[in-house]
Formats: structure tokens, sequence, C-alpha cells
């Protein structure tokens, strides 16, 4: 929904609520009569010793009415107090709706004050200072921000977290920065551009490599960043970079955000260039026979991941093209006997390509 292209102008309280509240508690993801819960309206009593400024011996109880609880069933809720058009939000207004939100009967994790031009977010017990502010107008740009604090995925996870923040997020139900627990990369098919090195390559098909850590944050370009650690598995190209010093792969994307929907992935690709030195031993290389290597080999390695995260598992397919290229000089000096190993890696291409899940939290 565009936010932004509504009048508010002379509304009242109740066009507040139906014409921009209602719509973005629904984009947000609440709906009524579902796990994702919106009520209206829920009496409540309270006393003023809510607020500890007022004399409860003779304060009478008050009677009031949250005009919005959103809860996520079982994990936690946040309300939403609504006044007119014309109404300008003050501190008084706050506190009425801090002791809606506090009330035992709710125990919110937040709530909003909202007269259809601005929204205010508050924590409780900070009725004070919103933790997040912005008008409506601002609402589409800043949603996935607004999201990561209000949506039904947030709030399941601010049940299981004290920490808030508001940096901007990888994706929906995700925090700015996630790590890498777990998961797998199945190579589904390996090629080389030298028939020898091929044939190799094509017995090792369907390996797997298990992933064992690293994390998912952006770049100080503010570009997604996928930092990768993969155990030791049978993958010749695992073997190559392990060789070259490489610890992990990387992956880097443009896209704003990593995408939820498995038919709009998101492309992470990145470039490295590495070289294995001499000295080496050969058993990295598919189809060289053993031996230490008295050359070294310079490689370009050219990564690409397509995939898309939901319930906190990233995934889809990859592939790696390795360039490998020897130094001319070094192979002009090799003994006969070594000189069959270094044309076959005079200039080659290797490259493996498959699926993977990567678990994250």
């Amino acid at each position: 929904m565009e936010f932004a292209r509504i009048n508010v102008e002379g509304m009242n309280e109740a066009d507040v609520r139906e014409t921009i509240v209602r719509p973005f508690l629904h984009a947000l993801g609440y709906a009524h009569n579902s796990p994702n819960h919106i009520r209206t309206e829920m009496t409540l009593r309270y006393s003023r010793a809510f607020l500890g400024r007022k004399k409860p011996g003779k304060d009478p109880k008050l009677e009031g009415r949250a005009d919005y609880m959103c809860e996520v069933i079982s994990h936690g809720r946040w309300i939403v107090e609504v006044k007119a058009a014309d109404h300008e939000l003050s501190l008084d207004d706050s506190e009425q709706a801090y002791t809606y939100a506090a009330h035992p009967e709710i125990a919110a994790f937040y709530y909003v004050l909202t007269n259809g031009w601005e929204f205010k977010v508050y924590r409780i017990g900070e009725p004070r200072e919103p933790l997040l502010h912005w008008r409506l107008a601002e609402t589409d740009e800043r949603f996935s921000v607004i999201r990561n604090i209000l949506g039904p995925r947030a709030i399941k996870e601010r049940a299981k977290r004290d920490a808030i923040e508001l940096e901007k997020p990888l994706a929906e139900g995700l925090r700015s920065r996630v790590k890498i627990v777990g998961g797998f990369l199945t190579y589904s098919d390996h090629m080389a551009s030298n028939p020898r090195i091929n044939s190799a390559l094509k017995q090792i098909a369907g390996s797997r490599a298990p992933v064992i850590g690293r994390e998912v944050t952006r770049s100080a370009e503010g570009l997604l960043r996928a930092d990768i650690e993969i155990a030791n598995s049978n993958s010749a190209l695992d073997a190559i970079a392990k060789a070259a010093g490489f610890e992990s792969y990387v992956f880097e994307s443009a896209q704003e955000y990593v995408s939820t929907d498995r038919e709009h992935p998101t492309i992470f690709q990145n470039i490295a260039a590495g070289e294995i030195p001499s000295g080496t031993a050969s058993r990295h290389v598919p189809g060289v026979l053993p031996m230490q290597m008295p050359f070294s080999i310079k490689f370009t390695a050219f990564t690409e991941a397509v995939g898309f995260v939901e319930d906190n598992v990233f995934q889809g397919t990859f592939s790696i093209l390795y360039e490998l290229r020897s130094r001319p000089e070094e192979l002009a000096r090799l003994p006969v006997q070594f000189r069959a190993a270094a044309n076959l890696l005079r200039q080659t291409q290797i490259g493996s390509a498959g699926e993977f899940q990567i678990h994250v939290v």
C-alpha cells in the first residue's frame, strides 16, 4: 500500500483507525482470527499508580480501551493508541498508552501512538522517548525497519532476546547481522576445459561439503555479504581454495535485502584472485599425479549463489569457476618429467555447481 498518498486532513479518530492503521497492521502481517491476531478496543481497568506519579489512595481506578492489540499467539504483543488527525501527540497520550500496554492482561513489548500524520513506537517503561518515530509519508520507505520491530517474526525473536536493534535488516525476520550455524553444499556437477582434468572431476560429482560457520552482514559499501566457511570435503575446488589460503567463500550482492521469495531470488557474486605456491602437494589438483609442485599456479575464482531465505534457512543454487594459469617463465625451466603436468595447467578452467542450504540465527 502507498501510505504517502493518503490524505489525512480532517480525519477523525475512527477514520484514522480504519483508513490508515488497519491497512498498516495488515501490511505488517496481522489479521483477525489468525496466529498473528488483531484485537480491537479491548476494555481494561487500571490504576493511575501505573505511572508512578499519582496518588493511588485518592485517584479512582480508570477504565479505558486500547484501540488495537496485535499479538503473535503464545509469543508476545503490542498495542496501538489512535488519535484524530488534528490531535497533537503529547506525553500524556504516551502515558495513557503506556498504562494500557503495561496492564497485566496485556504485558506488551511495545506501544504505538499515531494521529495519522505521524507514528511513535515506545518501549515499555520509556514513555518519554520513542524508540522509533516517522511521518506517514515515510512509511513505505522505512517499512523494512518498522517490520523488523513490529512484524510477527520480529515479535517471535523479541520473545527470545532482550536486545533490540534499529539497523537495516538483512531480510524480513532477520537482524542486520546473522551467524551461520550449519548447512551444506551439494556438488551436483564438476567440469573442466581440459579433458583429462574433466574426467577426474566427474568421478567426484555428488560430493557434499558441510558448512560450519561465519556470518551474513553488510559490507562497508552497503553490499549484502555472506562469508561461508566449509569443512574439509572431497571437492577438488575446496581443496584448491584451501591450498591458496582461502579459508572461506565470500559472496556479495547489491540487492537491498535477501529475498524471501523463491520466484525472485537474491543473486550473490564475487571474484577473487589467489595463488597455489610452488612446493604445494598436487593432490589438490584433479587429474595431476601426486607430487610437490615445482611451479606455482595463479587463479581467478568467480563465485555465484542464487537463493532465498525461509524460516532462517538460506537455500538455492551455486556455481564456482576457477581459471588456472601457470607462469611461462617457470614452465620453461622445468625438468622434462614435469612438463606434462605443467601443460595441463598452463591455462585451464575448473568449475563446479550444485545446491546449498545454510542455517542462520
